[in-house]
């Protein structure tokens, strides 16, 4: 199969096959130069379709890292017989990268431009009308200033951006205790642009649309319990991530318009099939500024002496929780949520939306949390484990929802009148092919 390479400062890109022309390939292709770490480009379909399982994992062991372009659910779903794990869903462009890891073996990161998706909100609205206190003088209102948003970069942009920049950062020192436990790890990165479209009229107020969205990444590792009794397996999953009002912002946040803005976001970790749950994190979280999620488990490792030892395996990661709290719903199960001014989870209008401003005689919707007006960063860690090692091909599914929401007043003194609008993204299932088979 013909192949040309082109040369760059950044990435030494080489493209086998003839894939389909798209922005990502072009993108690539601008940043011509000399030198950078070596990436081949493929149509998915055909590679995988027609490469031998072994040479992916060459490429990737050679510091080569495999970007398919166009590759479907039914492409990605074949990878479990190339690095241990298939990806859900449809994908414009999915790079796999590797990095070498104890005993010899791959530790494997994606990162996925999903397909658009016929993926459409629930829209919900809810109206208020109220008076001013006897006795207020009415108010003089001065114009909303115009807001100018700078246009934010195309997804293939962003993500040609994101795996430039992590195909250039320096790879961990392979760990060399020897006992370190026998285990397998993946990291898959995407981003859902989850936007919304433009809101229903109600008091001369009209939300226009907003490209928010949610990144997130999925960490999985197998590790495999050594015992005399009989060896099993853990599984460990991380979800890391944010919700996102957009790369420019809301679209009103001024005293009598505030929005789109995150509301609450809901993360499920489905327990795989002929697994049990050992633990989970974080637990409720209230009124609380900072949170971590944590987990902690003894896995058994065979010795050189022919004995085996208990090593603790724990896994930490903190975040800010300003203004909002956290729900367990189940073990795992999670909802975050805006709890301050008001509960984001009330899908409906609350008093707390808006408060008199005596200093300048009029209603205004109160201000938002930065988590709310910006970026809320999130954590789950999941952990399940077997009773006897397997070779199986296990299917672990995570779901995630969110919502959004936009408030405004329109003050008609003596009166006021106020509006909520609510879109939520209900929940969406996430399925991964876990090859049990890599850890045994």
């Amino acid at each position: 199969m013909e192949s040309t390479t082109l040369k760059s400062t950044r990435i030494a890109l080489s493209i086998e096959g003839n894939p389909t022309n798209n922005e990502v390939l072009d993108l690539l292709r601008s940043e011509a130069g000399i030198g950078g770490p070596q990436v081949l480009v493929v149509p998915a379909a055909d590679y995988l379709a027609n490469a031998d399982t072994q040479r992916t994992n060459q490429l990737l062991r050679a510091g080569t890292s495999l970007l398919l372009l166009d590759a479907s659910q039914a492409d990605k779903k074949h990878l479990v017989k190339h690095i241990g794990i298939g990806s859900p869903g449809d994908s414009i462009a999915y790079l796999i990268t590797a990095r070498p890891a104890a005993g010899d073996r791959l530790a494997y990161e994606m990162f996925d431009l999903t397909a658009p998706q016929d993926h459409t909100p629930a829209m919900q609205t809810a109206s208020f009308t109220g008076t001013y206190p006897d006795g207020s003088p009415e108010p003089t209102l001065t114009p909303r200033p115009e807001v100018t948003h700078t246009p934010a970069p195309s997804a293939a942009a962003a993500f040609v951006q994101q795996i430039t920049t992590a195909l250039n950062r320096s790879q961990p020192a392979v760990a060399t205790d020897t006992t370190e436990p026998v285990q397998q790890q993946w990291i898959e990165n995407k981003t859902l642009n989850w936007g919304i479209s433009q809101g229903s009229e109600h008091h001369g107020i009209t939300p226009q649309a907003q490209s928010t969205q949610i990144t997130l990444t999925f960490t999985f590792i197998v590790y495999l319990d050594e015992q005399a009794s009989g060896n099993f397996q853990w599984l460990y999953l991380e979800t890391l991530g944010y919700q996102s009002v957009g790369a420019t912002g809301m679209n009103e946040n001024y005293h009598d318009e505030r929005g789109w803005a995150n509301g609450w976001l809901q993360v499920v970790a489905d327990s795989p099939s002929g697994f049990y749950v050992n633990s989970s994190s974080p637990n409720n979280v209230n009124s609380s500024t900072t949170y971590t999620s944590s987990v902690s488990f003894d896995v058994g490792v065979d010795t050189s002496s022919g004995g085996t030892a208990s090593v603790d395996v724990s896994h930490s990661q903190s975040e800010t929780i300003t203004d909002w709290n956290i729900q367990q719903n189940d073990v795992n199960n999670w909802t975050f949520y805006q709890s301050s001014p008001w509960d984001a989870r009330e899908m409906s209008w609350q008093n707390d939306m808006v408060s008199y401003n005596a200093g300048n005689f009029y209603y205004q919707v109160n201000d938002l949390p930065s988590l709310s007006t910006g970026v809320m960063n999130f954590s789950t860690m999941s952990v399940w484990n077997n009773q006897a090692t397997s070779t199986d091909t296990v299917p672990v599914t995570i779901q995630i929802g969110a919502e959004w929401n936009y408030v405004g007043i329109k003050n008609i003194w003596p009166s006021y009148e106020g509006e909520w609008w609510g879109s939520t993204y209900n929940l969406t299932p996430y399925t991964y092919d876990i090859d049990l088979g890599m850890v045994s």
